[in-house]
């Protein structure tokens, strides 16, 4: 219920086209409801699993349009704190849309959110809230980073046989490069996932934007080349 009641009214205050918009909350019989925009289309999980690799292009514009909103939702003081592939959705006309924000803390909310990494899902959660530091929109360009990374070459950036694997590899052992998973990823594109999978938040882009723009900056260069 708590969770549910976060979620309104973080979402309610977002209006962006790469967020899912939440038209009404409310309570049903003691069970509390959110109205979401209904979006037709696909999780970008759904697709991943049919697909197991996307073109470069492509996943550089899905990630182009997942740092639109986050950006939008940085500006208004929201982290989302759980990007995952399963909360992105795409509509179908290909736009992506970011939605469940049941996580999301505002900038200036100091108060740290217990068992984060239980809550929210391990293989994209950023190391320094693994170590039980409060996250932040750089959280969500790590995250975004490892989606983007699972989009080119079709395996997990941090990969481990159970939770607690996965969290110990996140914290603490470094990224293998895409180019080791899927030979086809050139230099560029593969630059721009480390740094935004740095283990040191110092080291990553610093805002949502700056990685949009390098990510536009490489789609500049590749639209023309085959993915």
């Amino acid at each position: 219920t708590e969770q549910l009641t976060n979620d309104a009214r973080i979402v309610s205050k977002l209006q962006h086209p790469n967020i899912i918009a939440l038209y009404d909350s409310g309570e049903h019989q003691g069970t509390p409801y959110l109205v979401y925009a209904y979006v037709d289309g696909e999780t970008l999980a759904q697709l991943l699993k049919q697909k197991k690799t996307l073109p470069f292009v492509q996943a550089a514009e899905i990630a182009c349009g997942v740092l639109e909103g986050l950006a939008y939702a940085h500006s208004q003081g929201v982290a989302h704190l759980d990007v995952k592939p399963a909360n992105v959705m795409l509509t179908n006309s290909g736009i992506p849309m970011v939605m469940d924000f049941g996580l999301a803390k505002a900038a200036n909310d100091q108060k740290q959110i217990q068992d984060f990494t239980l809550s929210g899902t391990p293989r994209y959660v950023a190391p320094e809230m693994i170590s039980g530091q409060s996250g932040d929109g750089l959280a969500d360009i790590y995250s975004v980073g490892t989606m983007l990374y699972e989009m080119v070459t079709g395996e997990f950036a941090v990969r481990g046989d159970g939770v607690y694997e996965v969290l110990n590899r996140a914290a603490h052992d470094k990224i293998a490069a895409p180019s080791t998973q899927n030979d086809r990823v050139d230099e560029k594109l593969e630059s721009i996932i480390l740094k935004a999978v740095s283990k040191n938040p110092v080291e990553r882009y610093q805002s949502a934007a700056d990685m949009k723009q390098a990510l536009q900056d490489y789609l500049g260069e590749a639209r023309d080349a085959p993915a």
